[in-house]
């Protein structure tokens, strides 16, 4: 019997990990990442019988920012993870109140990004109910994901909650939370 390994990403976690790495290697822009070849790539670590499950990737369109071709390139890399087979989810960003300067009184909008954790503590918990994966990781060092993967050790005794923790988002409370993590490096992104 295999072991089905599905993939859950926190899309904004993993892009300002790209983000650093893109500041260290001016030269390579890995923004574009091929998250199948990624998550294919560390079936390894679960076993000769690790076969990829389901990828579902989190995120939001940035509609509010007015840089041009942003929202574009964003919703062109959208239809390219779709063409691969990775589920793509969003979330949506909301108006926070405007920061005023002290000193000019220059204003501007502020947003946040919001229903990503929701959206990956539930997923999570539907792929564990529906029993589509014996395995499920997670791509965030976020803890706000924290509650949601005590409920499925406690709950999913026979199912196994791995960290992938994205380049330079280590989280130590994570990782003793779950049953397995790994570290994502500069050179597994370069490589995928």
């Amino acid at each position: 019997m295999s072991d089905r390994i599905s993939f859950l990403i926190d899309g904004f976690n993993l892009y300002h990990s790209l983000r650093e790495v893109d500041k260290e290697n001016p030269e390579q822009s890995i923004k574009w990442l091929n998250l199948k070849s990624l998550c294919n790539f560390f079936l390894y670590l679960f076993g000769s019988k690790a076969t990829l499950g389901d990828i579902f990737w989190f995120t939001a369109l940035a509609e509010h920012i007015e840089r041009p071709g942003i929202v574009g390139r964003h919703k062109i890399y959208i239809e390219a993870l779709k063409s691969t087979g990775v589920s793509v989810e969003l979330g949506r960003f909301k108006r926070k109140r405007s920061y005023q300067c002290p000193r000019c009184g220059y204003s501007r909008k502020q947003y946040e990004e919001k229903e990503t954790d929701v959206s990956i503590a539930v997923k999570l918990i539907e792929v564990l109910l529906k029993d589509t994966a014996d395995t499920v990781v997670i791509i965030s060092g976020d803890t706000d994901l924290a509650p949601a993967v005590r409920f499925a050790n406690s709950r999913f005794k026979d199912k196994t909650i791995c960290f992938g923790f994205p380049y330079k988002r280590y989280n130590r409370e994570l990782k003793i939370l779950a049953d397995k993590s790994f570290k994502i490096t500069k050179k597994n992104y370069i490589a995928n």
